[in-house]
């Protein structure tokens, strides 16, 4: 279906219908109200909205009944309860951010966005090729000017970043150098260091059944022929990973991303577990030994 705008209230309203305790990347108490009083006067509004813009109407086969409408139904209960959740966001020059947030479930993606009445607009992506586009273009992605993907110490970085933004260029192709960072490549990256420039992609698996919310995040320095993706290879390495990035980067990125999260997550007391039944196992092993 096209794109739906909805105000808060209806779509507080179609949350609650589908029994949706949040919506993974949305942070709105508007959509979740605890107060009882706030939260009958939320859904009150929202039914009433609903009705007045067609996505319920009463069933005149059956009075009393009423019927919502199917297709906004199906998408608001995959977002509900989807299997994975990307977003990107990008801030400008002028410090303003815009982005997406895209809802992926079986057969079906749906994308979210703010609307500039501040209601929340539901549409459907036609596949991964459309969504990855939808996303270069939010990032502001063409043909890198200068290939490389290397790993930094973090700290390296950080300075790298300082001395970028400071305006110390020289400083910092010289630790790039030292780091066997080519010189179009060195100038490249710390152009997009230098720009206010840049955005955040970011990857979630809601939490399954015993399990946490997990994911993965990058940042995005620069734009356009000069824009690059920093992201830690591990959550407790002190390294980061430094890639140009296009759209084709940023679909390898995001796939890659999403079969790693679609792996099994193994708990700490469930690896603490598997530790001690090894141990055990080991020592009556060694008890029985000749």
């Amino acid at each position: 279906m096209s794109n739906v705008v909805l105000a808060p209230e209806e779509f507080a309203y179609l949350l609650a219908v589908v029994r949706a305790p949040l919506l993974v990347g949305v942070n709105d108490s508007r959509l979740f109200p605890k107060d009882v009083k706030a939260r009958k006067a939320v859904f009150g509004k929202g039914r009433e909205l609903l009705e007045r813009n067609g996505w319920l109407k009463a069933l005149a086969e059956a009075p009393g009944e009423y019927e919502f409408d199917p297709a906004l139904m199906e998408m608001v209960a995959s977002m509900a309860d989807p299997d994975f959740v990307i977003g990107v966001v990008r801030k400008g020059a002028d410090g303003k951010y815009v982005g997406i947030l895209d809802y992926l479930a079986p057969g079906l993606i749906i994308e979210l966005t703010i609307d500039i009445r501040g209601g929340y607009r539901l549409g459907t992506v036609a596949d991964r090729t459309e969504l990855f586009k939808r996303m270069g273009l939010i990032l502001r992605l063409t043909t890198p000017n200068a290939w490389g993907q290397f790993n930094l110490d973090e700290k390296v970085f950080r300075g790298l970043q300082s001395l970028a933004q400071n305006g110390n260029s020289g400083q910092a192709q010289e630790l790039l150098k030292s780091n066997d960072v080519s010189s179009a490549t060195a100038h490249s990256l710390l152009q997009a260091l230098a720009s206010p420039k840049g955005g955040m992609v970011v990857g979630l698996r809601p939490a399954w059944p015993g399990g946490a919310e997990t994911g993965r995040k990058a940042s995005v320095y620069g734009e356009l022929g000069a824009a690059w993706f920093v992201q830690k290879p591990g959550r407790d390495s002190t390294e980061v990973e430094v890639t140009s990035c296009d759209t084709r980067r940023l679909e390898l990125l995001v796939n890659a991303w999403l079969e790693e999260l679609a792996q099994p997550q193994v708990t700490a007391i469930a690896r603490v577990q598997q530790s001690s039944a090894t141990s055990d196992t080991r020592r009556r092993a060694d008890a029985g030994s000749p």
